[in-house]
């Protein structure tokens, strides 16, 4: 499950994409404007699993982006990655085993 929510501060924009693993499983969404810079965070519930942000141009088609980021029992861990120029983006979670909470903040250009 997910949910999304765009906080506008004077002249940025930043769009907040919350996502609740339970399984190993993949979020697809297609950012609206072009992006100055992506956050992904995992809050490291999921006991050793591997978060990662792919890209694609078709939406079928996703490829590794220099981001994973290997998760803990406890803690967060964070990566930041600019706009790569994909049309759409993943969060990839794998090797879960419990319950995962991934955010991702899309830092728009204005």
């Amino acid at each position: 499950m997910a949910s999304s929510a765009v906080h506008v501060n004077n002249v940025r924009c930043v769009e907040t994409i919350t996502v609740t693993f339970t399984t190993a499983t993949t979020y697809t969404f297609r950012p609206e404007h072009p992006i100055r810079a992506m956050t992904l965070q995992g809050d490291g519930n999921d006991n050793g699993g591997t978060l990662s942000l792919q890209g694609s141009n078709d939406g079928v088609n996703f490829f590794a982006l220099p981001t994973a980021v290997a998760l803990t029992a406890a803690g967060l861990a964070s990566t930041v990655v600019a706009d790569m120029g994909y049309l759409w983006y993943r969060v990839n979670l794998s090797n879960i085993t419990g319950t995962s909470v991934a955010v991702v903040n899309i830092a728009y250009n204005q």
